[in-house]
């Protein structure tokens, strides 16, 4: 109707119409109806072809090549006593033509457009190719989401045939897409298609919170990426039956199905290899065959089985190794054979292996740190990955590997290791801080990334205020031995002044030391093993229910060992780590996961002899019906128990603290608290001089054995407004829950009994909040403002309570 209502009602002059009669025998042409072509050019193209006998065909031919001139919409011949009367009608001459309202387009590119077509200023103005312009520059905006443009022509008519044209542009507002739906599928469901999809066009899609404008050039790619979802699925059959839009009456809300045909699945039989040189047949490849039978066929895994065949070959020293694959598929059956060429040249050897460049590692280090030998295989991927985690100790600007063959060898290279150190392996920092339970704290860090010229990192850390001083040091040293395993050394010092302390702060790790060996990254999971020792003294012992119950439990007068109010405990441990992080990282959005065990146990010979076990977990994940928004959840479980008449030390109890988490509550402000004792001088009703013992509640959390904390949060998708405004925003709600408590409570009758008549705080309560927070990326770094409120317990008195907050984290 668009067409119609522009081109039959506005330019009905443009109608074209051509007729021949016979012309044998004419002896004159005679033109009519032409005002801006020269009637000698219209001569030369008959070329008087009408004057002869016998040329009726010629003539026609030359009407023919008048209208493809596109400068006639009617042509007419006439014979009239061997005189030929052409009646022409000339399309309108353009003088000038102009748009307006184009809003999604510059000028430039309708402009181009329109040369495209041929139509300009100072032309004839062809229908066929205007019909054109407005179809191709009508599809134009509906790939940008405008499906309601109205376009108005308007013509101004000059003298002699001649026009000005303009066109005024209505693109009104843009379509959005309000429903998205994939059916025909059995194999996977909608969400899981819409999740994958939705990594790749996750701005075409209706996420709850905004509309999302149509892009035709985004749909195009997401039917690209959804039939390569299935054909790396092993979906060979798989294609799209029907794509349907259905428009809403002001074409501004757009449904989308789309039917699909997924096929069957197609799965890997049998992988053939062929090797050229037999003799170098290695058993690794029968593992890499039988690993991959029955494997669905897609790209990832031919991909896959191609390298693994090349890194076999490459560590036995086959550079120039070839591997060509070749697909077979038995449609009948659903069934794959995969035939493998294995081409290999030379082997080579390492003859030599130099250095150059270094001034402050030395030859010997280096040859450690590179952990090449001599006559050995000539393997280039190994060179690579040591090249690149060489990098990531910062000690080297650059490497450059120069391979040289050797004079007089055909199989032996050289190998020559050109690098440039870093100089600058120092770093001095100072600082001040505060601390509510310190005051005011003056840092200090030093970091030598090549102490001593021999490759290993040192750290010195130290904290310093009027009562105590803190110093920590680390020492990490690759070991050459093993590749990629990395001994670390650590060892603090804290000094307290005997008249200086806190109340609570009874337990003061004096010194210690600790060994730690680290395996090597491997498909993001990391293990350690660590040996130490402890030594803690006890601060000031005063008359603390649960530290004297501790200090009885090693030994019968828990006074034996006292030394100046300073009772000192030696420990040796036992601690492992098991890592494993696959989080995706940028800017605020994450996904993935990344799960941390750790476990301390005391030797038999320390004073002590518990268990400590800690569980962490961080879970990003997308959620499927709200597009755009992540799910993050925390969770922390820690338990420690001790053996035999043993209890589980103070000093090492869980306690609460929420720096990089949200809650509404206070650092430290949950959990079983400490009970006070005092003895009271009385004198019964037979005046003898006596005492009672009276127990005295009090607000210092000394934590417990056990703790249980789950944080859950919904990260809220990204506004475009905000997008704009800040570089990186992000808004949330949370769910905080924790609990922690001491299972050497109820095991002594005196103390459960104590809590049940003096009615004290609840060691066990579980303590709930929510709220919303919302971070941003500001020129002073991460800013996060959060809002909380607690739910449980009910009579929490406020002090403990954190409604407001902001951290630079």
């Amino acid at each position: 109707m668009l067409f119609k209502k522009f081109f039959f009602v506005s330019f009905l002059f443009f109608s074209t119409f051509a007729s021949a009669t016979n012309i044998d025998n004419m002896h004159r042409i005679s033109i009519h109806g032409i005002q801006n072509i020269p009637s000698q050019k219209i001569l030369q193209i008959l070329n008087h072809s009408s004057l002869r006998k016998n040329i009726q065909n010629n003539a026609v031919k030359n009407i023919n090549y008048l209208f493809n001139t596109k400068n006639f919409t009617n042509i007419r011949l006439v014979k009239k006593n061997n005189k030929l009367i052409a009646f022409l009608k000339e399309s309108p001459f353009v003088e000038k033509i102009s748009f307006s309202g184009n809003h999604s387009f510059s000028n430039e590119y309708i402009d181009q457009l329109l040369q495209k077509f041929n139509i300009q200023d100072k032309i004839f103005l062809n229908l066929y190719d205007f019909k054109n312009f407005l179809f191709l520059l009508n599809k134009k905006y509906e790939n940008k989401g405008y499906f309601n443009v109205k376009y108005d022509l308007q013509k101004t008519l000059l003298s002699k045939n001649t026009i000005n044209i303009k066109i005024i542009i209505s693109e009104n507002s843009r379509s959005s897409v309000v429903k998205f739906n994939i059916y025909g599928n059995k194999y996977f469901s909608k969400n899981k298609l819409l999740t994958s999809l939705f990594y790749c066009n996750r701005s075409l899609f209706y996420n709850n919170f905004i509309l999302q404008p149509y892009d035709g050039f985004k749909f195009k790619k997401l039917l690209i990426d959804l039939r390569k979802f299935y054909i790396d699925h092993g979906y060979l059959d798989f294609k799209i039956k029907e794509i349907k839009k259905i428009y809403s009456k002001d074409k501004k809300k757009i449904n989308i199905y789309i039917n699909i045909h997924e096929g069957e699945k197609y799965f890997i039989k049998n992988l053939f290899i062929y090797n050229k040189n037999k003799n170098c047949f290695n058993k690794n490849i029968n593992e890499v065959i039988k690993s991959f039978k029955g494997s669905p066929l897609n790209n990832q895994n031919i991909s896959t089985i191609k390298n693994k065949i090349e890194d076999i070959f490459l560590k036995l020293g086959f550079p120039n190794i070839s591997v060509s694959l070749h697909v077979d598929v038995d449609r009948n059956n659903k069934k794959v054979f995969l035939y493998t060429l294995i081409t290999l040249k030379k082997r080579y050897f390492i003859d030599k292996i130099s250095f150059s460049g270094n001034k402050y590692l030395s030859q010997r280090l280096l040859k450690n740190i590179f952990n090449h030998n001599s006559r050995c295989f000539f393997d280039k991927q190994s060179i690579k990955d040591v090249c690149y985690h060489l990098f990531e100790t910062d000690l080297f600007q650059f490497i450059k590997v120069h391979i040289t063959k050797k004079l007089g060898s055909i199989n032996d290279v050289n190998v020559n290791y050109v690098i440039q150190e870093n100089s600058k392996t120092k770093n001095v920092n100072m600082s001040t801080n505060y601390d509510p339970n310190r005051g005011f704290l003056l840092k200090f860090i030093f970091l030598e990334k090549n102490i001593f010229k021999s490759g290993n990192e040192f750290y010195l850390d130290i904290l310093k205020n009027f009562v105590d001083t803190n110093i920590k040091l680390h020492l990490l040293k690759p070991l050459g031995l093993f590749k990629r395993f990395v001994l670390k050394s650590d060892a603090f010092l804290n000094i307290l002044r005997n008249s200086s302390h806190l109340p609570h702060n009874f337990a003061n790790k004096v010194f210690g030391c600790c060994t730690s060996l680290y395996t090597p990254t491997i498909r993001n999971k990391t293990l350690a093993l660590s040996c130490g020792y402890e030594n803690i003294r006890i601060v000031n012992i005063i008359p603390h229910v649960s530290l004297f119950r501790y200090l009885s439990s090693l030994s019968k007068n828990p006074f034996s060992r006292r030394i100046k109010n300073n009772f000192f405990i030696n420990d040796f441990f036992i601690k492992y780590i098991f890592d494993f992080n696959n989080i995706i990282e940028k800017g605020f959005y994450k996904k993935g996961m990344h799960m941390k065990l750790i476990g301390k146990f005391m030797l038999p010979f320390s004073d002590n002899f518990y268990h400590k076990i800690f569980f962490n977990l961080d879970q990003y994940v997308p959620i499927r019906s709200i597009f755009n928004a992540i799910f993050h959840n925390h969770l922390e479980v820690g338990t420690g128990f001790s053996s035999g008449f043993r209890l589980f030390p103070l000093y090492e109890n869980y306690k609460f603290f929420n720096s990089s988490l949200k809650s509404g509550f206070k650092d430290n402000f949950i959990g079983p608290v400490a009970i006070y004792y005092k003895f009271i001088p009385y004198i019964n009703s037979n005046k003898n001089r006596t005492s009672i013992l009276k127990f005295y509640p009090s607000t210092d959390f000394i934590g417990g054995n056990m703790m249980i904390h789950a944080n859950m949060e919904l990260l809220f998708p990204t506004f475009k407004l905000f997008k704009r405004l800040f570089r990186f925003f992000q808004a949330g709600c949370f769910l905080d829950a924790i609990n922690i408590w001491d299972t050497q409570w109820k095991n002594s009758i005196s103390l459960f009994s104590l809590h049940e008549t003096e009615n004290f705080n609840n060691p066990s309560n579980t303590y709930i909040s929510t709220g919303i927070f919302i971070r941003w990326l500001s020129f002073l770094g991460p800013i996060t403002f959060v809002f909380s409120n607690p739910l449980l317990p009910k009579d929490i008195p406020n002090r403990f309570i954190n409604k407001f907050d902001v951290n630079f984290t």
